[in-house]
């Protein structure tokens, strides 16, 4: 059984699995060794309107523990071979990579425009993968859905949000007024691309991913007479991304559904083939 693991496959899976747990780790490293500066302390040092309230950013415990159940799923003997993990497993691990330097980067060095790079890397990564997801048919059992797509879509929501976040705190790291004009179109940036992704996909876990780093900026801004403008605009494209998810065609892609496609193509085109043997007789 161990003898699958010594192949290409294998060592995909070992790098998955490694770089799940690192970031995760990594997460909670400046804390656990009492580094001078957190990523939290960065951010809040900062405090831009588009940054949300603290407790908002407790989604990544459920997107790390998700990102670790993706991570052992691939890695079971089973699995190992199947062209999803084939797919996407290489991409996760450079995601993975990615957000496990951010952790270290940021903490050690504050806001910058190489933790910004990593974010859009980042994002970049997991819009790869959710591609693969829709128009490759993945994710579509129960077993794949929670363990394979749901983490990726969690993901991501975040991701669409944090870039803005971090590219504000940058602006503002290097001396830029963050103001709510500007607060507000980085807003709309950010839910111009998180409405295209939640109508391509029709994912609710991605739309409600945003939704809630929205709904935290919204709380945040609410503190604050002068970013009144910033909730509006939060609580306009919460309601725009809800509307769009619900609206968003489905479409069945499942590997199933392609294949079974395939034989009423091949009976037309040999129905096109005899009828132009019968014209031509």
């Amino acid at each position: 059984m161990f003898s699958s693991y010594w192949s290409a496959d294998g060592l995909r899976a070992a790098v998955v699995v490694v770089l799940a747990f690192a970031q995760c780790i990594m997460a909670f490293w400046p804390d656990l060794r009492k580094w001078p500066n957190t990523t939290a302390s960065r951010s809040s040092a900062l405090d831009t309107p588009v940054v949300p309230v603290g407790p908002a950013f407790a989604i990544w415990g459920l997107i790390f523990a998700s990102c670790i159940a993706f991570a052992v799923w691939q890695a079971l003997p089973g699995n190992l071979d199947q062209p999803m993990s084939q797919q996407i497993g290489w991409i996760a691990a450079l995601v993975f990579a990615a957000n496990t330097v951010w952790e270290y980067v940021v903490p050690r060095f504050g806001m910058g425009w190489t933790s910004v790079l990593l974010a859009v890397c980042e994002f970049f990564g997991l819009s790869l993968i959710l591609v693969f997801l829709v128009w490759g048919g993945w994710g579509q059992g129960p077993v794949e859905w929670w363990l394979v797509a749901a983490p990726f879509y969690l993901f991501a929501g975040w991701v669409t949000a944090a870039v803005v976040v971090n590219l504000s705190s940058v602006l503002r790291a290097k001396g830029l007024s963050v103001g709510p004009t500007l607060s507000i179109l980085l807003l709309l940036a950010a839910g111009g691309v998180a409405l295209i992704i939640a109508w391509s996909t029709a994912s609710m876990i991605y739309a409600l991913t945003v939704i809630w780093a929205l709904g935290g900026i919204a709380l945040a801004a609410r503190q604050k007479v002068e970013r009144r403008g910033v909730l509006i605009t939060a609580a306009i494209l919460v309601v725009l991304l809800a509307a769009a998810v619900v609206a968003a065609p489905r479409t069945d892609r499942t590997p199933e559904a392609i294949a079974s496609a395939q034989p009423s193509l091949t009976t037309s085109a040999v129905e096109t083939e005899a009828l132009s043997g019968l014209r031509s007789s």
